[in-house]
């Protein structure tokens, strides 16, 4: 299928969400979705040795991308060389927030929800705790719609859905290459898990915070909204 994003994007994250959890990370999912709409991406770990200080290779590098993709877990993360009041995340976000022509997009990781089965690094980091409930906060208040994740799997759908509605319109089957590609999504993850259990049910494998728009046997659908029985329901913008 063709692609149906051109941006360059650049992924902004602490370690350990490269890390966590096991097996495939929400950085991992965060690049699943960026794939399947054809954008490309950079984070800090894929760039080589450079001359310039830090601070200058993320102004260079950020300025070039046209979404800044933030991912703002319970990690405050590494300070500075050139300032250390900020970490390297912080810094990005607000030097996203500064270029006019960067779109800005956050994922907030909701550890503090009691449905979230707490990782160690949520407990152990204690240094910086203050600093990350201060950066969260100005995410939270900084003026752009924070979206709230507790799995992986519901990440990499949020950032598929956001990203679809960043790109430009296509009055010629966007909507419908939308809900392809997020049944692509949870097809996939259906079938791994019906390996498991094969009397088990799709609507189990979808948070149900944020629920996904899907046609299918079980689901109740109209022109512009599909979703699942007894969900709370989002609309996909064509």
């Amino acid at each position: 299928s063709s692609d149906v994003c051109s941006s360059d994007l650049f992924i902004s994250h602490t370690a350990e969400l490269s890390q966590w959890p096991k097996g495939r990370s929400v950085v991992d999912a965060v690049k699943d979705a960026i794939r399947k709409t054809g954008c490309s991406c950079s984070e800090m770990k894929d760039w080589t040795a450079d001359t310039q200080p830090p601070k200058n290779v993320i102004e260079q590098r950020l300025g070039e991308c046209d979404v800044y993709l933030g991912l703002i877990g319970a990690r405050y993360g590494s300070p500075m060389q050139e300032d250390p009041t900020l970490s390297y995340t912080q810094f990005e976000f607000r030097f996203a927030r500064e270029c006019s022509q960067i779109e800005t997009l956050v994922f907030l990781l909701d550890f503090e929800n009691p449905e979230f089965e707490s990782p160690v690094f949520v407990s152990h980091e204690t240094q910086f705790a203050e600093r990350q409930r201060e950066f969260r906060q100005e995410v939270q208040q900084s003026g752009v719609t924070v979206a709230r994740f507790l799995t992986a799997d519901t990440l990499e759908l949020l950032v598929y859905q956001a990203l679809m509605q960043q790109a430009p319109p296509d009055p010629v089957g966007a909507f419908e290459e939308t809900l392809k590609r997020l049944a692509e999504i949870e097809w996939d993850r259906w079938q791994s898990a019906l390996r498991d259990d094969p009397h088990d049910r799709l609507d189990r494998y979808i948070d149900p915070h944020y629920s996904l728009l899907l046609p299918g046997p079980q689901a109740n659908h109209s022109d512009s909204e599909f979703r699942l029985p007894n969900r709370k329901s989002t609309r996909l913008n064509s």
